[in-house]
């Protein structure tokens, strides 16, 4: 048994009593166990004496659901939910369906990031797969806790719309705010072009079966019969495409939507070397605590990075300086060196990719994530059904077009958090993730709500179809294809992300002006 090691006294006394094994004892002395008050200098006498008084030091306990569960509650948004019970109150008074859709509108916001928040936490305590199939499935709740809601009231265009807008919203507001943000810390952003593309490809056959239905009602000899026929087959087939599109994100190809691997795929070279423009021999290097180090004619100038990004040819670092020669460092590719650069970066990703991996979060525990679930889902539902009663007196009211508040007001419910985190992930440089919740929430409408709500509303004798009109076509049509034009080349930058809101602006516009009856 080996003695216990010496520590003074006045040393560890001076550190002052604690009910627990505080922050400054565990980094003064890790393997001591926490004393207070008068049993202070018995241990540390013990300890001198050479007695070992000393218990396994385990590191810092985890959060308790109770303190997780407090720290989602406990954010100035949940106030919202105030209003939520304000509006069920004016319905029950008899106020005006205006306030009643209004304090509903906003009591709804919080309550839909809490049921995110369930759903994430949940997911992280199943395996990658199921926990990826759970967000989803579950990714967009409140859209079809609202379809639901619509369904049960027999406004069947205003889950159409709504469900249109929710693409819409996704593919050109929050996709183009992110960009925008994204594009405001840094000239250009570079991302996984694979996997925009695939979602768009979704995206298209999405829109295919969305044209067949509205094309075909269109002929003189169709009946709504036939339509609907046709919609009610296309959403068969549309979800079992829904599914190939689960396993293949989730099973087969997981590293295409994945930030940390773009541009890794193809590269597992720990050392990449080049001449820069100034003449020096420049070489980032994989160290053995799984960082990279940066090296000028053979000498370290910064070990372990903890920023590199590409602007261009020029690559921008920090780190720690070994040496005086500072920690911020800046670097550039000669002409038709462009790939250098690219698996510089690919190499910084893949130990960031691996450093990160092993970093877990403070999460609920799978029966408080379900508890947290279960009454989130109960007051999304009870604030819906009020929200969609009131639609009628808010149109009648105040005038507001009924189109557009599926398609641009409802959709900003189940949107509102899903927007703030797009843009701070974009900002953030980590563009792939953006693209998942903007373009991949769209892909998730398009292929699986829209035919979830379809075959739900054939199961209560609804007849529901997926057949549009002109306008809302055209516009769904002009809106993939434009975002198609941006993410093809896997690049974006501020103007792309301005562009695509403006559009969205365009849309909003149309229907203010679009009568009711279309």
């Amino acid at each position: 048994m080996h003695p216990a090691p010496l520590y003074h006294a006045n040393t560890y006394a001076s550190i002052g009593p604690d009910n627990g094994l505080g922050l400054r004892q565990r980094r003064a002395f890790p393997e001591l166990r926490a004393v207070r008050g008068d049993k202070l200098m018995t241990a540390t006498k013990e300890i001198t004496m050479g007695v070992d008084t000393r218990v396994p030091f385990e590191g810092p306990a985890q959060p308790s659901n109770a303190r997780i569960l407090q720290g989602l509650l406990m954010t100035p948004l949940n106030l919202l939910v105030l209003a939520g019970l304000a509006g069920i109150y004016a319905a029950y008074r008899g106020f005006t369906g205006a306030a009643v859709f209004c304090l509903c509108f906003l009591g709804l916001v919080p309550v839909a990031k809490l049921l995110g928040d369930a759903t994430d936490h949940l997911a992280e305590n199943l395996n990658e797969t199921i926990g990826g199939l759970l967000n989803a499935t579950f990714g967009n709740a409140v859209e079809m806790i609202l379809t639901i809601s619509l369904i049960a009231a027999g406004e069947l265009r205003m889950v159409k719309q709504s469900l249109l807008g929710s693409i819409l919203s996704n593919l050109l507001l929050v996709l183009g705010m992110a960009f925008f943000a994204g594009g405001m810390s840094r000239p250009e952003q570079v991302f996984s072009d694979k996997a925009a593309l695939i979602n768009v490809t979704m995206l298209l056959v999405g829109l295919m079966a969305f044209c067949l239905p509205s094309v075909f009602s269109l002929s003189a000899s169709a009946s709504e019969q036939d339509t609907l026929t046709i919609s009610r087959t296309c959403a068969i087939f549309v979800a079992i495409g829904y599914v190939a599109y689960l396993v293949f994100q989730l099973y087969t190809h997981t590293e295409f939507f994945d930030d940390a691997m773009v541009g890794v795929e193809n590269f597992n070279e720990d050392v990449v070397e080049f001449i820069d423009t100034e003449g020096d021999m420049i070489r980032f290097q994989a160290n053995e605590s799984g960082k990279v180090n940066f090296l000028m004619n053979g000498r370290l100038k910064v070990c372990d990075l903890t920023k590199l990004e590409l602007s261009g040819r020029t690559l921008i670092l920090d780190g720690v300086s070994s040496g005086d020669w500072g920690s911020h460092r800046v670097t550039t590719v000669p002409v038709g060196q462009e790939g250098k650069a690219r698996h510089v970066l690919a190499l910084w990703r893949r130990c960031q990719g691996n450093e990160d991996g092993g970093k877990k979060n403070a999460v609920l525990s799978i029966p408080w994530a379900l508890a947290l679930l279960l009454v989130s889902t109960v007051v999304v539902a009870v604030l819906s059904e009020y929200m969609v009663d009131s639609i009628n007196e808010l149109v009648s009211g105040l005038g507001v077009p009924k189109a557009f508040v599926g398609v641009v007001l409802l959709p900003i419910v189940g949107n509102a958090c899903e927007h703030i985190s797009a843009v701070r992930m974009a900002y953030h440089n980590k563009v792939a993730t953006a693209i998942a919740i903007a373009i991949g929430s769209s892909t998730q409408i398009a292929l699986f709500v829209m035919p979830f709500s379809v075959i739900l509303a054939s199961l209560f004798n609804k007849p529901l179809d997926l057949a549009l009109s002109p306008p809302s076509l055209a516009v769904l049509f002009m809106s993939v294809l434009v975002v198609f034009s941006i993410v093809m080349d896997g690049k974006s930058n501020w103007l792309e992300g301005f562009m695509l809101t403006l559009s969205y602006c365009l849309v909003a516009v149309l229907y203010w002006c679009m009568p009711n009856g279309d």
